[in-house]
């Protein structure tokens, strides 16, 4: 579904992505993971349109979007849920969730996803008429994924959902993030929680200085010592419902 080349992103002189390649296929949760300032997020934001590579190559569907503007990306099928969730603080929870549909031609289909959100966000549904910049972090969190699937993506990007997040919300949107799965959205993930990325991951790759420096199984890069080493520690994350 997604292929990324080789591709170089830089921030003036300073280079965040150094010839950086990746595969996501269709119905995969596939995971980045890495430091801070590894260069995740410049990932993300290049596969979306928001940066430019300077070199390399990104293709959806068989077709180059590397130079296709961020709204062309969306309604071609990416939805990114960003880092920080930045919400619509004065606007409403379904104020919020409205905006995601923005770029859809099906305004008829638009009152049954937003029921599937507020399904899968019970929260939501209780709170839909409140100002999001009132809610929690983890109803903003919500909020965000659901903004981000009102676009009825093929593929989610989603930066740092555990971010800021007490440790059984982290486990909540992660089990959500499973049910997504299932509903036939595939995901790729960028997160500093190793526990739970490779958990709910099928693949991971590792990201250190803008480059892949290991990939593979999720189960595999869970047991590799290098990786324990580095991101997984001695102690263990909650553990998702199934």
């Amino acid at each position: 579904m997604l292929e990324v080349d080789n591709i170089v992103v830089g921030y003036g002189p300073i280079e965040a992505l150094r010839g950086l390649s990746l595969r996501v296929s269709e119905g995969e949760i596939v995971t980045a993971i890495g430091a801070n300032g590894a260069g995740k997020s410049t990932l993300l934001m290049t596969v979306s349109g928001v940066l430019r590579p300077r070199a390399g190559e990104i293709r959806f569907l068989g077709r180059r979007i590397d130079s296709v503007a961020p709204y062309a990306i969306v309604k071609a099928g990416i939805s990114q849920v960003p880092e920080g969730r930045r919400v619509f603080a004065q606007l409403t929870v379904e104020e919020n969730l409205r905006a995601g549909a923005l770029t859809r031609a099906d305004r008829q289909e638009v009152p049954k996803d937003r029921d599937w959100i507020y399904a899968l966000f019970p929260r939501l549904a209780e709170r839909s008429a409140q100002l999001a910049g009132t809610l929690s972090g983890g109803e903003q969190q919500m909020l965000a994924i659901g903004r981000g699937l009102m676009a009825r993506p093929t593929l989610l990007l989603l930066d740092e959902p555990s971010m800021g997040l007490a440790p059984m919300m982290v486990a909540t949107i992660f089990s959500i993030l499973r049910e997504i799965s299932r509903r036939g959205v595939t995901i790729l993930l960028v997160e500093q929680n190793a526990h739970m990325a490779l958990e709910l991951a099928t693949r991971g790759y590792v990201i250190e200085s803008g480059r892949i420096v290991l990939d593979g199984p999720s189960a595999d890069l869970a047991g590799d010592p290098r990786i324990m080493e580095a991101y997984l520690g001695k102690t263990h994350a909650p553990r998702m419902a199934n």
